[in-house]
């Protein structure tokens, strides 16, 4: 607003550019994780899945978190892989976290360390990437960051720290009377169904793959799709359910999606997955029918719209 004045033009500005980021970081992970033809599918897919897309063009923080996150993740994962390479990817990867703390507070610490801890103890291979990675500088250029932030903001509005940690966090995440959110388990499981349309059959078949092949598989792609598991996993637990809590899952599903697309992908495979797609669809239905309305203006029936999704499924 200081630089371009208060508008409309202004205000998007910052999520789009976020958006932009976040294809970014998924291309250059895709390139040195698989390959550069991965990397470039991953930008088509992710940047066409309804979810993706959509929010690029809402103001909210959801966006500006999952962009940092995608590059918090993916230099993290640089380290994991490569650990000689610790020296400029680990301080970068704090810095990321540090800037998606500052949109949207400890879910951008706590997320990424279960991640790379998780990642460390299925994977032996990667403890010598994860000692570099905690004990590098980069905690405290990251603690330096929000630190700095955080007492800024304390001192420009006192009892800052109380509403942003305890009412936003905790009591968000534990008391569902209090933002009156909730929402079953199959909440997020639906969303990344129908987030990821046009893509989501292949979404869901290069989600479940690695798991399905536990020990068989790829162990790049396993350690890939453990971040939109966890994240998925995470916020079903909370007792506050918004559609854009899980958007950090989409680029690594996009990046999966585009990995097994590379690959050719099996007929039976894709009319299962498609039929997994058609049912998602259905029992998601009547809760987006309710809930369309909150969001969109001027919609008759979303469960026609999701139903006609289906059954092109």
């Amino acid at each position: 607003y200081e630089v371009f004045g208060v508008s409309e033009r202004a205000a998007r500005l910052p999520l789009a550019l976020a958006a932009l980021a976040g294809l970014a970081g998924v291309w250059w992970l895709g390139a040195w994780l698989f390959s550069a033809a991965v990397g470039e599918g991953a930008v088509l897919v992710l940047g066409t899945m309804l979810v993706y897309a959509g929010l690029s063009h809402m103001i909210t923080p959801d966006m500006t978190l999952t962009a940092a996150l995608v590059w918090a993740t993916a230099l993290g994962l640089r380290v994991l892989h490569r650990p000689e390479d610790s020296p400029w990817a680990a301080p970068a990867a704090w810095l990321a976290v540090a800037a998606a703390f500052l949109s949207k507070g400890l879910v951008a610490v706590l997320l990424p360390g279960l991640w790379a801890a998780a990642l460390a103890l299925l994977q032996p291979q990667f403890r010598p990437g994860f000692r570099r990675l905690v004990l590098s500088p980069g905690p405290l250029l990251a603690l330096a960051v929000v630190g700095t932030w955080v007492y800024a903001m304390e001192r420009a509005a006192p009892g800052f720290c109380r509403v942003f940690f305890l009412e936003q966090h905790f009591q968000r995440f534990l008391d569902v009377g209090k933002y009156n959110r909730p929402g079953g388990w199959w909440y997020f499981l639906a969303e990344a169904a129908w987030g990821s349309l046009p893509w989501t059959p292949a979404a869901l078949l290069a989600l479940g793959r690695p798991f399905l092949r536990w020990g068989k598989g790829d162990p790049r792609e396993l350690a890939v799709a453990l971040w939109p598991a966890l994240v998925i996993a995470f916020f079903t637990t909370s007792s506050s359910k918004l559609p854009t809590y899980i958007l950090p899952a989409f680029p690594f599903m996009a990046l999966l999606t585009a990995r097994l697309l590379s690959e050719g992908l099996p007929d039976k495979s894709l009319r299962a997955a498609a039929a997994l797609l058609a049912g998602i669809l259905t029992l998601a239905a009547p809760a987006a029918d309710a809930l369309a309305p909150r969001f969109v203006t001027g919609l008759g029936s979303f469960e026609a719209v999701l139903a006609s999704a289906a059954l092109a499924a």
